[in-house]
């Protein structure tokens, strides 16, 4: 891979310089106002303003060069599956959410089992909702409750059945619009959406079998 090529370049950059900085033992006083040690003075505070070159101080900095590396590499990667994706199908999980490399994003400690897989399945769109269980005819019908299309992103942001527990969510997250991106991909919106779900149950199978009968004709699940 590029990547490794790369690194293996700095790796090797690294180790030539220690083998220069260790055959050059350093000897001797130092001693002012002379024309020779006023020189190397002054150059010695210019190396200060070039990239560390010294094996013995430049660990931190491999680290981060290398880390950039790595991540300038997994950028572009992901940069060229996501065209190719959403080309394909613009409703996909990489056409929906952005790239985050530098951190992962955690569920917050405590959080109930039940309640962080309905927020999964929210997130990747394969769950307990109509719209999801239609395509693999475990359904009659995508419809909500309220008669329309029963996707995640109505659950969460448009159905009316919610709409006081809604008034809750919006009054956590003070960014505006809210959007399903904001509530499932950000450390705010995954709490007041962990938060939304645990007082609704929606995408729970408790909450699924909890819908009304003449919803249920044909359930399989």
């Amino acid at each position: 891979m590029v990547v490794s090529v790369r690194i293996n370049s700095v790796l090797e950059k690294s180790s030539a310089l220690k083998s220069a900085t260790e055959a050059v033992p350093a000897r001797g006083n130092w001693l002012n106002n002379i024309v020779g040690n006023e020189r190397a003075d002054y150059l010695a505070k210019e190396a200060t303003k070039e990239d560390p070159r010294s094996t013995t101080k430049s660990i931190a900095y491999l680290g981060t060069t290398i880390k950039r590396i790595q991540q300038t590499e997994q950028r572009q990667e992901y940069e060229k599956y996501k065209a190719r994706a959403t080309a394909l199908n613009k409703a996909t999980y990489s056409a929906k959410y952005p790239l985050k490399i530098s951190k992962t994003i955690q569920m917050p400690q405590n959080t109930k089992r039940v309640t962080s897989s309905a927020f999964y399945s929210l997130k990747l769109g394969h769950g307990y909702f109509n719209s999801y269980l239609k395509r693999f005819k475990k359904r009659d019908s995508n419809r909500c409750t309220c008669q329309n299309i029963q996707t995640p992103e109505h659950l969460l942001l448009y159905c009316h059945l919610y709409k006081d527990h809604r008034k809750t969510l919006l009054q956590t997250i003070k960014h505006r619009p809210v959007t399903l991106p904001l509530l499932l991909h950000t450390s705010i919106g995954i709490e007041a959406t962990l938060a939304f779900i645990t007082s609704t149950r929606i995408g729970t199978r408790k909450w699924y079998l909890g819908q009304p009968p003449e919803d249920l004709q044909r359930d399989t699940v």
